[in-house]
């Protein structure tokens, strides 16, 4: 059988200027963003009562340029918004709206 390929990765976005007790809502914000931007996606979860960002690469195509994408992508987009501002779900609502956050893991 060949080897297992595709498996999830939680990893934080942590720009300079947002504190310990931001990142979570950094985060959250920043996977929705992900989302409405299009180019890659990824949901939050909460890994040890922390959001993260959580990519699931399957594709037994995939190649290190995507997962490097995936943390440009997270960089570039999490450097747009300031802390406390709400960046959009993919349908133009924020958070705000009542919409629930993504996954959860024990």
């Amino acid at each position: 059988m060949p080897a297992r390929r595709g498996s999830p990765a939680g990893f934080r976005h942590v720009p300079p200027g947002v504190g310990d007790d931001e990142l979570d809502a950094h985060n959250e914000r920043l996977a929705r963003a992900m989302q409405a931007d299009g180019r890659v996606y990824l949901a939050p979860a909460i890994v040890d009562g922390r959001t993260c960002l959580r990519a699931c690469f399957v594709n037994f195509r995939t190649t290190p340029d995507v997962v490097k994408t995936v943390l440009e992508v997270a960089d570039e987009l999490g450097r747009t918004f300031p802390p406390g501002n709400e960046a959009p779900f993919a349908s133009g609502r924020t958070r705000r709206d009542g919409l629930e956050g993504g996954p959860r893991w024990p």
